[in-house]
């Protein structure tokens, strides 16, 4: 019984010295794999941070050529489209509108003149005030053809609907939808008001170039 009991002892302690071995094993594997993983982990969130850079890169590579071609197509107004996107960006923040938000208005000043890039250049001379009924029936297109021609980039879609708005009127009597009031997204409204701030001084709304101060008095004076 003796010689039994110490043969016992002895294999359990050969079986405790096997586990023992076999958990330290297991542990340099699992120790090895943790760190092949946070490995991958790491290189895969390299990938990753790399593929959005290089997508925000074609991103704002779109925005610049947009914005360029209609630099080319504003001729004698070259410059309005950047003013507006600076202006209305500091209207919303001023606003506290969100970031994403004041982004969506940001871009949509740079870009609010899209659809008039296949307009002839004696329409594009004119100003509104100006226009006649075939004139102003081509020139009311353009925002819902600025909205067409951006909706295909997702980042750019809120920005596009901003754009579709931009003529709309608070009384209802704007275009193309005629929207009145509240109906009309805010950035869209902080955007007409930059637009028309810029326009009024470099005569796109009428022939009249207004002074900085004359166009703020005109706007505050047709509120509503």
């Amino acid at each position: 019984t003796t010689v039994r009991q110490a043969l016992d002892v002895k294999a359990l302690q050969r079986e405790k010295a096997r586990l023992e071995a076999l958990t330290v094993q297991q542990n340099e594997a699992l120790r090895t794999l943790n760190l092949s993983l946070e490995e991958k982990v790491q290189a895969r969130t390299q990938e990753l941070a790399l593929a959005n850079e290089k997508l925000k890169g074609s991103f704002i590579t779109s925005v610049k050529v947009f914005a360029n071609l209609i630099e080319l197509r504003e001729g004698r107004l070259a410059g309005h489209s950047r003013r507006v996107a600076d202006l209305a960006r500091r209207i919303a923040k001023q606003m506290n509108v969100p970031p994403r938000e004041t982004q969506d208005v940001f871009l949509a000043g740079l870009l609010h003149d899209i659809g008039k890039i296949g307009l002839p250049d004696t329409l594009l001379a004119k100003a509104v005030t100006q226009m006649t009924g075939d004139d102003l029936g081509a020139y009311r297109k353009h925002p819902a053809k600025g909205e067409q021609s951006l909706m295909a980039l997702e980042e750019l879609r809120g920005a596009a609907q901003l754009i579709r708005a931009h003529h709309e009127r608070f009384d209802g009597q704007g275009f193309p939808e005629g929207l009145a009031g509240l109906e009309i997204p805010l950035g869209a409204r902080i955007l007409a008001l930059a637009n028309d701030y810029d326009g009024l001084q470099i005569g796109v709304v009428s022939p009249r170039h207004l002074s900085p101060e004359d166009a703020r008095k005109m706007i505050a004076e047709a509120r509503g």
